[in-house]
């Protein structure tokens, strides 16, 4: 179940870079838990704190928020990692 999911665990086995988005004031991903993830996945991973948004699928997940800088974003990472 949920309870014995170990996501730091689970990003220690990541070897791709990672594109960490996470809202300010999403309730579900505590900061000091961003950057325990952070750490503990590949060094190319970026880190994007979306201000005024909270987590994904909700009415102020990141896209709608700020849906200009969350498209650059994608774009310039998928760019920088997946080539041309």
């Amino acid at each position: 179940g949920v309870e014995s999911a170990d996501p730091l665990a689970a990003a220690r086995k990541v070897s791709a870079a990672v594109l960490l988005v996470y809202g300010s004031r999403g309730q579900l991903i505590p900061p000091r838990l961003v950057r325990r993830l952070r750490d503990a996945l590949p060094a190319e991973t970026e880190v994007w704190e979306v201000a005024r948004a909270g987590h994904c699928h909700h009415e102020d997940e990141a896209e709608k928020v700020d849906p200009e800088e969350y498209r650059r974003r994608w774009s310039r990472f998928f760019a920088s990692h997946l080539g041309p």
